[in-house]
Formats: structure tokens, sequence, C-alpha cells
């Protein structure tokens, strides 16, 4: 996916970025001050949502994948596009989130709404991550007037992924929030294909989330002060499988340095997620989100 005339122009950016390296804690704080609780009241918990589209767009060409490590790789832009109001919502707006990536010898990336530390052997990959999780403002929609506010928060956890064959990775995820908002924990587990096209890029993605029931019940749950304030039946939502996901993304070099990329994810919920009041009276089964991006890799 590397073509030749590109490889050599990014390892002089990488090697000449001596100065640059000063200012990675700066950037590393500014992004997850975008995503982090009170940095801007209503706004974050947008941002750290709509991150999920930088990230499925985190294997543009160039990026991690060129044939011999630098001690350090940037890649500055943004991503807009449309999302659900809040998860379960029919309604939709418009959002954006920076797309931050500095990596380190391919073993320490910030990347959308996480920090990973990444050992790789051969097909495997494996490490530990710490990420930003988005919480919901009951002035984000109607839909939502007496529930109150679900705090954002931040997470702990690791993940696993292998390629089984080529082209062809399973991938795993599980995090468990240990700061504010909803106090539960997420695990996600699907296969990622790559197609055989070079430019642009493209990869499909198939899988499915399990929240445990302290995510189901904050996000998906009724209370008695829930339902006296919004008017919405009592509801206990249970842990179990949340949603399934399917997603295509694909990117393009327009130049040595410049990478356009885009994404649309669809996820159906089930189970205690789908059956809330929230979801069947207010909202949809049905989620999509969808961006574009443009970004500067050096």
């Amino acid at each position: 996916m590397n073509a030749p005339h590109i490889i050599p122009q990014r390892r002089a950016a990488a090697r000449s970025a001596g100065p640059l390296i000063s200012i990675v804690p700066a950037l590393i704080i500014a992004a997850f001050c975008h995503v982090t609780p009170g940095f801007a009241d209503g706004e974050d918990d947008d941002v750290m949502m709509f991150s999920d589209v930088s990230e499925e767009m985190d294997n543009a060409p160039g990026f991690d994948t060129e044939p011999e490590k630098e001690d350090w790789k940037f890649s500055l832009g943004a991503v807009v596009g449309v999302k659900p109001d809040y998860e379960g919502s029919n309604d939709y707006e418009f959002a954006w989130a920076p797309d931050i990536k500095i990596s380190w010898r391919d073993t320490i990336v910030l990347r959308g709404k996480s920090l990973r530390v990444i050992y790789s052997w051969n097909k495997l990959k494996a490490g530990a991550l710490i990420a930003a999780e988005g919480g919901r403002d009951e002035d984000d929609n109607n839909a939502l007037r007496g529930l109150g506010d679900v705090d954002s928060g931040a997470s702990a956890g690791v993940f696993l992924d292998y390629e089984i064959i080529k082209r062809v990775t399973l991938r795993s995820e599980y995090r468990q929030e240990f700061a504010d908002g909803h106090g539960g924990a997420l695990f996600d587990l699907g296969a990622e294909i790559k197609l055989p096209f070079d430019k642009p890029w493209i990869k499909a993605y198939f899988g499915a989330t399990y929240a445990s029931e302290d995510y189901t019940e904050a996000f998906f749950g009724v209370n008695a002060n829930q339902s006296a304030g919004s008017g919405l039946p009592q509801y206990n939502a249970d842990g179990g499988v949340k949603n399934f996901t399917f997603s295509m993304a694909s990117g393009y070099d327009i130049t040595e340095n410049w990478v356009i990329g885009a994404t649309v994810i669809y996820s159906r919920l089930v189970g205690d997620a789908a059956d809330s009041p929230i979801v069947e009276q207010r909202g949809s089964k049905d989620q999509v989100t969808a961006g574009i991006g443009l970004s500067y890799q050096f």
C-alpha cells in the first residue's frame, strides 16, 4: 500500500522531527482535553463519540505500515460527519473530532480517544490502553428530558488482534471504566477484512459488543425518579450483548503527506438495550455514523 516514492520523504520528515518531540506532551494533553470531562460542557461527549470514526481510519497507508520503524511518526487532521444525538436516538447531528495520531516506534500510539502500548509478535498484536469514555447529557435531545446526565469518564483495558489468514484479522478489546461515568465494562469482538486494493485501501469489520449491567443500566435503564421526570415506564437493563456492528472504511494517499479517508458504521442494538423504552418509544435500534477525514502525515 506504500508507494516507493512516498516512503523516503516520510522517513526524511521523521528524521527532521527532532524539534517536534518537545511538543509531544502538549499534543497528548490537548488531544485528551477534547475528550475528558469538564473541558467543554455539552461538546466533549460529541467529540468523544465521533472519535470512533477517527480510530476506524487509523490504518491510513504509510502511517503504521512502513517496513522500517521510525522513532516518531505524526498525523494531524480532522474528521467531520453525522452521528446519532445519543446511543439509541433516531435524530442525527453533524459532529467533528480531531484526528491526531502520534506513534513512537509503533509501540506507544496515541490515536482518536485512546493511548495504547502495543507489542507485536508475527501475526499477533496485544497490549494495554487507556481511553476516554463518552457520557450523555439530557439536553442532547428532548427524548432524554427527565433522565438526567451520564458523566464522561476514563477507562483502562487490554486488546488482542490476530491475523488468522492473509487480510483477515480477529480483533478483541476489553475496557473497564474507572473514573466517573457509568462505571461499567465493554468487550468488543469481531473480524476485520482488508480488501485486495492498494489505492484506495478498503477494509470491512463485523463484530459484537458485550456491555456490563452498570453500562446498560446507565444508558438504557429507567429508575423511579427518571420515570417520574420523563414519563417513561421504569425499566431495569441487564448486561449482555448490546449491539452488532458492521463498518466499511477507506483511505487514499492524495500526495506524499496528505491522506483522505472515509467510513460508515452501522450498529443494531439488541437485547436489553434494544428493549429499553428510551429506544423503543423514543429512539431507534438502528444506528449509523458516517464521516470523512483529511490528515497530514509527517
